[in-house]
């Protein structure tokens, strides 16, 4: 099997599918060139973000990803892509946090069991 045209830079800024992107990096693919770095794998995974970008809502990690962007082109340090890491973990570690359920102030929250049982003799 032939190997593909190598990827020119106006086909990586209009590609559509993201695999296939990729694959022209990749070692292991038949139309890749195994030249992968860290800068192309860095905007390969911000460009895959960048196509779910509605769904990222979250101001924090909206500017990691564009942090991510400016630190592979060389306009940021790795100090700040660090801090704009962190700030964006502790949202995703506060949205994952065990709910409670009748939190009040002043009140001791109580739990209930996941999954959800029933009692004996109750359907």
């Amino acid at each position: 099997m032939a190997k593909k045209a190598a990827m020119t830079e106006a086909g990586w800024l209009g590609g559509e599918d993201p695999w296939e992107l990729v694959a022209h990096l990749a070692p292991w693919s038949e139309a890749g060139s195994g030249r992968a770095g860290d800068r192309k794998l860095r905007l390969w995974a911000c460009a895959c973000v960048r196509r779910v970008w509605h769904l990222v809502t979250v101001p924090a990690s909206r500017a990691a990803v564009e942090l991510a962007e400016r630190f592979a082109d060389g306009l940021a340090t790795g100090r700040e892509l660090k801090a704009a890491w962190k700030a964006a973990d502790a949202v995703v570690k506060k949205m994952l946090a065990p709910t409670r359920v009748g939190a009040r102030p002043g009140r001791r929250p109580r739990t209930r069991p996941w999954p959800p049982t029933t009692r004996p003799g109750r359907t």
